[in-house]
């Protein structure tokens, strides 16, 4: 599938950002869902989930900027920033409140950092 990628050009860096991105809402999703089962069958606060909320958005972002710049096999600061983007937009739309600079910063270099480390 790789090789596939690469042959197409400009068409395969927006399926590698939709692989990234689709990687990246499945970890979030995962993540979240494993937080919220921790706070609730344990005597942990809700308070908790505040900050552990930056650690689940790095975490997916940082996932989805490697799956997007391993698909694409180069320019990985660029898939990690368009995966990072959108990312932050879906935590955004699903979150309800406005970002604040941390997670803005965590979103973007965790994204920017795994698609660095996901270019061979």
């Amino acid at each position: 599938m790789e090789e596939k990628l690469r042959m197409n050009g400009g068409a395969a860096y927006m399926t590698a950002v939709m692989i990234g991105v689709v990687c990246a809402a499945l970890l979030l999703l995962a993540l979240s869902l494993a937080a919220a089962a921790a706070v609730y069958f344990s005597p942990l606060s809700e308070e908790v989930l505040s900050t552990v909320a930056l650690f689940i958005d790095g975490a997916a972002a940082l996932g989805g900027g490697f799956m997007a710049a391993r698909c694409s096999g180069r320019r990985g600061l660029v898939m990690g920033a368009a995966v990072g983007g959108v990312t932050l937009l879906i935590t955004l739309l699903l979150g309800g409140n406005g970002a604040d600079v941390a997670q803005i910063g965590v979103c973007l270099l965790s994204a920017l950092a795994g698609g660095v480390l996901g270019v061979r």
